[in-house]
């Protein structure tokens, strides 16, 4: 894939400017791009060497999402202005109750029971629709963030020797 030799932009300045596709045909970002140029976070380097930021992607099996959305794009000729390291869910959940023992593991990990396990509302009509599950893989990704964070802040206030405060919920 050829990354495109104008694109210096950052994630404001970038949704609003044309880039090249790196065929040399210029053309106005699409609804797509200007998406992950408004939520991108992560510097990366241009062909020139010029940082510029994209978006991070999250999902739910990133072994197949990652490898599926750049061949995606690839085949299409368009710049996918996003990292290629695809934050998983899946793998990050493995590892959560790896890490914490002392948490009960779900019987499986789904995406579907990881919502339920962290309370993140998914219809089950919805399950396996590619909107919906970014959606759903993006709030368990948070989710699971948000326990490692109680799980800092638990055992912080048990290593003050707050016997008290050390009771599991």
């Amino acid at each position: 894939m050829s990354y495109p030799a104008t694109l210096t932009s950052t994630a404001s300045a970038g949704a609003s400017r044309a880039s090249s596709t790196g065929s040399g045909r210029a053309h106005a970002l699409q609804p797509r791009e200007r998406f992950l140029r408004r939520h991108a976070s992560v510097e990366v380097l241009g062909q020139d060497l010029t940082p510029f930021r994209v978006a991070q992607l999250a999902s739910h099996n990133s072994q197949f999402d990652g490898p599926f959305l750049t061949s995606w794009f690839d085949r299409l000729g368009i710049f996918l202005p996003a990292s290629y390291r695809v934050f998983c869910t899946l793998q990050r959940a493995y590892w959560l109750f790896q890490e914490h023992p002392e948490l009960t593991s779900p019987d499986d990990f789904r995406l579907a029971t990881l919502c339920k396990y962290f309370a993140v509302p998914i219809s089950p009509a919805d399950a396996h629709e590619a909107m919906a599950d970014a959606r759903a893989a993006i709030a368990v990704y948070r989710a699971i963030l948000q326990a490692e964070k109680d799980l800092v802040s638990f055992a912080a206030r048990c290593s003050q020797g707050s016997k008290s405060t050390c009771t599991p919920c």
